[in-house]
């Protein structure tokens, strides 16, 4: 996320959608890592977890597709770009 916005390639609210996919990122990181079933870090395979980490992410890769999308609606509507935080 840093070096997309120090690079220039997103503004605040690119950065706002990039958090969004890493928060998808960091819970297979956390918690897929333990449903894989070998290595030390393995607790065994929980079809409950399994599918919490699923719908997680849906919902926020649903969160960040209508985020990326969010500020092309808002100019046919008339209005202004949204920005996080009001930056």
């Amino acid at each position: 996320i840093l070096h997309a916005r120090w690079a220039g390639l997103v503004k605040s609210h690119g950065i706002a959608v990039l958090a969004v996919l890493g928060n998808i990122v960091t819970t297979w990181s956390w918690f897929g890592t333990n449903m894989l079933g070998v290595g030390l870090h393995s607790y065994g395979f929980s079809n409950e977890l399994f599918y919490m980490i699923v719908s997680v992410s849906s919902v926020s890769l649903l969160f960040a597709v209508v985020g990326a999308l969010l500020p092309r609606f808002a100019r046919n509507w008339g209005g202004s770009h949204p920005t996080a935080l009001g930056a």
